[in-house]
């Protein structure tokens, strides 16, 4: 098993994993273009990270790490989902 940063070759995977973890909250609407704009823009910017897990040459799982600014600590914070 090893941890890497997503590359745009992923983005399917990801996307089926966020469908499915979207479609457990019944409030949220799965569109799946905009979940490949937030995807890439995560990828390909400045503004955070998608990690994945990889196993046996799989995407077994992801997370994503998100520059906010957070008024307690008093400037940059990573939001990790």
């Amino acid at each position: 098993m090893s941890v890497r940063p997503a590359k745009l070759s992923d983005l399917d995977i990801l996307v089926k994993y966020l469908e499915l973890l979207f479609s457990i909250e019944k409030e949220f609407i799965t569109q799946k273009g905009k979940i490949e704009l937030g995807l890439i823009e995560l990828i390909c910017g400045y503004s955070g990270i998608v990690m994945v897990v990889e196993e046996q040459g799989e995407v077994a799982g992801m997370a994503t790490g998100q520059i906010v600014v957070s008024t307690s600590a008093g400037g940059s914070s990573l939001l990790v989902e």
